[in-house]
């Protein structure tokens, strides 16, 4: 994506998609942590532009733009949300709704108010 706003309308459709989601119980739990990730990856990379750091086109090389341009509290947090979206993904985990909230209070909500300091009005 070549602008902060392609990625803050990708994080707002990935947002407007988890409200579809029914979160009531363990059964898209999965797929919510998934979305989760994607969510938090174009929110840091919007913010990345705005810095004008460069975050590549892969997820090694955006790690590591996150891990540099942001608090470790932040990155490390991201790099939660990235691990557990690739168990779920490629090693079928199974996660249930308060990991998923879990995730969503501990590891998200830093992102987002990370992001709210760069981009304002994106969130």
């Amino acid at each position: 994506m070549n602008t902060a706003e392609d990625h803050i309308v990708k994080a707002r459709h990935n947002a407007n998609f988890l409200a579809l989601i029914p979160l009531t119980d363990d059964q898209f739990a999965d797929w919510a942590t998934v979305v989760l990730f994607y969510r938090a990856l174009h929110l840091l990379s919007a913010a990345l532009h705005v810095l004008r750091r460069d975050h590549g086109n892969s997820h090694a090389r955006r790690n590591a733009a996150v891990q540099s341009a942001f608090p470790r509290t932040v990155s490390l947090s991201y790099d939660r949300l990235y691990s557990r979206s690739r168990l779920v993904r490629y090693n079928q985990m199974s996660s249930t709704l308060a990991e998923y909230q879990r995730l969503f209070d501990n590891d998200f909500s830093p992102i987002l108010s990370e992001v709210q300091k760069h981009l304002p009005a994106a969130v």
